[in-house]
């Protein structure tokens, strides 16, 4: 289908339902009879671009403040010295702990052989825990993104949360084979203040019609069906994707968007405050 035609005519009837509502509201109906109307018209451009999704979708939490960012910073002596008791390293071994440009903790060893993997990934996750707070950093403050076994490696990644949402900048990811740790690495950021005022966002419906455009262009010639498994708010510091440490924005207020999860394993990212 002509992506830039359907995008003209989505156009001209958001264009059109503003009027409707200026209408209806003149004539007494309610706002929300008005915003159905707007849902409808994108679901049905989500019908026709086999893109599916369920009603809970829209079922968000849009309480999200405004916060203000510092990265966090790390002492290497301590996490030397707890990194290393959870191995037993043999004299082949080599094992290194490092703070990259004040930015990120990373611990990594290189084994020469490894373990089948013996343990339950509830067992994988209690033991990072204890090594999360054996550094001595919260726990009330992180979720476990996924967790996965790549040869004889269980890798387990975390995303940090404030409050009920996903800092996108923020990465932790810890690696072991049985009981011994082999990686550790960790991006992290403290808040440090909070805005009070209230943000203005874009409605679902509106991230949900900018979604269809995006799959579009990267997907221009699809043909199977996708699912929308997941619509939340998230926070991310920086304004645009970033391949590395040293483009980490260290201090400075969160920007809000739409995060857009679908079942191919894609993820799209919609600006979710009013311009």
């Amino acid at each position: 289908m002509d992506w830039k035609r359907v995008k003209t005519i989505l156009i001209l009837a958001m264009i059109f339902i503003n009027v409707l509502l200026a209408l209806q509201l003149y004539k007494g109906k309610t706002i929300e009879e008005v915003e159905s109307i707007q849902r409808d018209l994108v679901l049905s451009l989500l019908d026709e671009n086999q893109i599916g999704y369920t009603e809970s979708l829209f079922n968000i939490n849009m309480d999200i403040p405004n916060v203000n960012l510092k990265l966090q910073t790390y002492d290497f002596d301590n996490s030397d010295e707890v990194f290393r008791k959870y191995s037993d390293y043999g004299q082949t071994d080599v094992v290194k702990t490092e703070i990259i440009q004040n930015k990120a903790l990373k611990f990594e060893t290189s084994t020469v052989q490894y373990k089948p993997i013996e343990l339950s990934d509830e067992k994988f996750i209690e033991m990072a825990e204890n090594l999360i707070m054996d550094l001595g950093f919260s726990t009330k403050d992180y979720q476990v993104k996924s967790i996965g076994e790549t040869g004889k490696k269980t890798i387990i990644e975390f995303e940090q949360v404030i409050g009920d949402f996903v800092l996108r900048d923020a990465s932790m990811t810890i690696k072991f084979n049985n009981t011994n740790l082999l990686e550790f690495n960790r991006v992290w950021y403290d808040v440090i203040g909070t805005n009070t005022e209230v943000p203005e966002f874009i409605t679902p419906e509106s991230a949900l019609f900018q979604l269809t455009g995006q799959i579009y262009d990267r997907f221009p010639n699809r043909k199977r069906k996708i699912d929308i498994n997941d619509l939340s708010l998230v926070y991310q510091l920086a304004q645009i994707e970033l391949m590395g440490l040293t483009d980490l924005v260290v201090e400075g207020e969160a920007y809000i968007y739409w995060q857009i999860e679908t079942s191919d394993g894609e993820q799209y990212i919609v600006n979710a405050l009013k311009e």
